[in-house]
C-alpha cells in the first residue's frame, strides 16, 4: 500500500515517521502545490496532507486513492461530496492540538494583559537602571480573578480553556454556534449576551456557515470597551477589517489573533495597516503546532490508516 504525504513542511522535519512507515511504502514530499497534486497521487493509494485542497481538479489522476489522511481537525479543504462520488474515505484527527491551543491562547493573552513587550525594554535597554522607582506603574494590568470569559464553540479545546480559566478564578460562558451543545459544567448564553458580559472572549470553533462573518462591527460594539478578542479557530470567523478599525477606535481594548482569512496572512491585511500594535497581537497561525502536538498528529494519521485497513471507521468523515 502506497502512502504519500503531501506537505511535511507544514509538520516539521522533527518528527519520527516510523509508525506510518510500519504501515505501507511511504513516500514524503515537502511541499505540494496544486499542480503537483494529480502526478503526485497518480499511484497513491493513501493521502496524507494538512492544507492542500481535495476535489475534482486535484484527485483528476488520484484512480489507487482509497483514503485522505488530514493532519488536522478542520476539513474545509475537502470537497465532501465529490469524495463519496469517487467512494473515497476521509479522515481527520480531533483532539491532538488541545492543551498546545489552549496554552497559546493564555501566552497570547498574558503577553497582552501583563504589557510584557512594554515592560520587557524597560530592563534591556537599561531604563530601568535609572529609574526612579523600583516598580514602574504607570503602565497597568489586571488580574484574571473576577473577569468573565467568553467562549465561542465548546469542543475539547473550548472545554480546556474553561478550564484553565476556571483555575485562574474567571466566570465561564459559552455560546453554542450548533445552537445544540450543551454542558453542565459551563453556563450556556446567547451571543448578544455573551458579547456583553465577557471581558475575554476566545474563538474556538470551525469555519461553517453558522461561523462565517460571526464577529463584525454589529457584535464588536456590543462588546466591553476593555475586553480582549482571541481568535485560535477560523480567521474568517472575524471581520479583519471590522477588528482592525475597532482597535484603532478603541471600540474594544485589544485582540490576540493566531489565525488569518487568508494564509499566510495576506500583505493587504487590515492588522498590518494599523500603525499601533500594541493592543493586537499576532501569531502565524501555530497555536496548534507545540513538538508534542504535531507528533501526536502523524501518530493518529498512523492510527486512522490501521483503522482503515482492519475495515473500522475510526475519525472518518465520509
Amino acid at each position: 500500500m502506497k502512502i504519500v504525504v503531501l506537505d511535511q513542511s507544514t509538520l516539521g522535519n522533527d518528527l519520527d515517521f516510523s509508525k506510518l512507515r510500519a504501515l505501507g511504502d511511504l513516500t514524503v514530499h515537502a511541499v505540494c502545490s496544486p499542480e503537483d497534486m494529480p502526478r503526485l497521487l497518480a499511484d497513491a493509494d493513501i493521502s496524507i496532507s494538512n492544507k492542500p485542497r481535495y476535489d475534482a481538479k486535484s484527485l483528476a489522476n488520484a484512480d489507487h486513492l482509497k483514503l485522505i489522511c488530514l493532519t488536522a481537525t478542520g476539513y474545509d479543504n475537502c470537497d465532501l461530496a465529490f469524495l463519496r462520488q469517487r467512494g473515497i474515505a476521509l479522515c481527520n484527527i480531533a483532539g491532538y492540538s488541545t492543551d498546545s491551543v489552549a496554552q497559546h491562547v493564555f501566552a497570547m493573552l498574558f503577553h497582552y494583559m501583563e504589557r510584557i513587550h512594554e515592560f520587557e525594554p524597560l530592563v534591556r535597554t537599561r531604563s530601568y537602571v535609572n529609574a526612579d522607582l523600583y516598580g514602574m506603574v504607570d503602565t497597568r494590568f489586571f488580574e484574571l480573578r473576577g473577569k468573565t470569559w467568553g467562549i465561542v464553540g465548546l469542543g475539547r479545546i473550548g472545554r480546556r480553556v474553561a478550564e484553565l480559566a476556571e483555575a485562574f478564578g474567571c466566570r465561564v460562558l459559552y455560546y453554542s454556534t450548533s445552537g445544540t451543545h450543551e454542558d453542565e459544567k459551563v453556563c450556556r448564553v446567547s451571543l448578544e449576551e455573551l458579547l456583553q458580559s465577557s471581558d475575554i472572549l476566545s474563538i474556538h470553533a470551525p469555519l461553517n456557515e453558522n461561523t462565517r462573518n460571526l464577529i463584525t462591527k454589529k457584535e464588536l460594539r456590543k462588546m466591553k470597551a476593555s475586553s480582549c478578542l482571541i481568535n485560535t479557530g477560523r480567521g474568517g470567523i472575524i471581520n479583519e477589517a471590522d477588528l482592525a478599525e475597532a482597535i484603532r477606535e478603541k471600540i474594544i481594548g485589544g485582540a490576540c489573533i493566531d489565525v488569518f482569512a487568508e494564509e499566510p496572512i495576506a500583505a493587504d491585511s487590515p492588522y498590518l495597516k494599523l500603525s499601533d500594535y500594541r493592543n493586537l497581537i499576532l501569531t502565524p497561525h501555530i497555536a496548534w503546532s507545540a513538538v508534542e502536538s504535531r507528533q501526536r498528529a502523524i501518530n493518529e494519521c498512523a492510527e486512522n490508516i490501521r483503522a482503515f485497513q482492519q475495515g473500522q471507521r475510526r475519525n472518518r468523515i465520509v
